[in-house]
């Protein structure tokens, strides 16, 4: 594998496989938690908008564009970064990279589609709702950070993506979307070699001559740099009265973060244990396969660069 930054301040890295088909990913560290001055649910509704048009493609031309070569374009949201990534034949990759770029650095965001997507969203949000099995982590989370930027729900809410604007997204995508924030990384069975060069490439292109805004000192390492840090959680027990079969219950608390390297480890190892996938896990032996309590049971670890869940 090889790993760098080019001189705009993009990281990538490139790792060679025996596979036909190759993957890349633009990841940029801006997700929910980055939401300050912005409406809630921001950085999901730029996921969901990006691909509507650029400066140089429209959104049929883009959502179209990989689908022609037997590829796949997607893209998803978490509270700590926006990822666009793609599956193509490696023969394709240099087509993907591209395009992955091209929607990073010059979405158009034009204002019909964006109404058209708030309706979307605002379905997605309900259908959140409608399963308790889903609200009940949104609503934990809520609680646990409260007072924490990780407290932010990742979709927002009906009332916040009403009000997010054309001009609110360009805003966002300036000030967030700068390469000291952003890695690419290709899986694909070329060489290494020329994969970076392709790279650096593609960032002289993109990135030479923009005039970007100062990267603040979270840009590049977030571990210790976050003003609010770990979050002081109080104890709490809240129960909701809704009308449905099932009762659904989160029992949790804070854990490791990401660079805590041997907690991690370990608590990663104690969630498998406990209830992990497979069917002989502590929890799962015990609630459902000798007493019949539970339809299901699980044990997740959700990590962060400040703390863990």
């Amino acid at each position: 594998m090889i790993s760098g930054k080019a001189e705009c301040g993009l990281q990538y890295a490139v790792k060679r496989s025996g596979s036909a088909v190759g993957y890349c990913a633009l990841s940029i560290r801006c997700g929910t938690r980055d939401e300050e001055g912005f409406h809630n649910g921001i950085a999901h509704f730029v996921e969901h908008t990006i691909f509507k048009g650029t400066a140089r493609r429209s959104a049929a031309v883009i959502n179209g564009y990989l689908d022609r070569l037997g590829g796949e374009l997607n893209a998803f949201t978490t509270k700590e970064e926006i990822v666009f990534h793609a599956t193509v034949l490696k023969e394709d990759l240099g087509k993907a990279a591209a395009l992955l770029f091209e929607l990073a650095t010059c979405p158009t965001f034009p204002e019909h589609e964006i109404e058209v997507e708030k309706g979307v969203v605002i379905d997605e949000i309900q259908s959140y709702k409608d399963t308790p099995s889903e609200d009940i982590y949104d609503r934990f989370e809520e609680m646990i950070f409260k007072g924490h930027p990780l407290s932010g729900n990742i979709l927002g809410t009906p009332g916040s993506i009403k009000k997010i604007t054309r001009e609110e997204l360009l805003r966002f995508v300036k000030e967030k979307f700068v390469p000291c924030r952003m890695a690419f990384t290709i899986v694909a069975d070329i060489e290494e070699k020329r994969l970076e060069k392709e790279i650096l490439k593609l960032t002289d292109k993109h990135f030479n001559g923009i005039d970007f805004p100062p990267c603040s000192a979270d840009c590049n390492d977030r571990k210790g740099c976050w003003q609010y840090g770990v979050p002081q959680v109080e104890l709490f027990d809240k129960t909701l009265s809704k009308r449905n079969h099932q009762a659904n219950c989160v029992i949790g608390g804070l854990a490791p973060s990401l660079y805590q390297e041997r907690e991690r480890l370990a608590t990663v190892l104690l969630c498998n244990i406990l209830g992990g996938p497979a069917t002989n896990s502590i929890l799962n032996s015990v609630l459902r396969e000798k007493n019949g309590w539970v339809y299901g049971v699980e044990c997740g670890y959700i990590q962060f660069a400040d703390t863990g869940l």
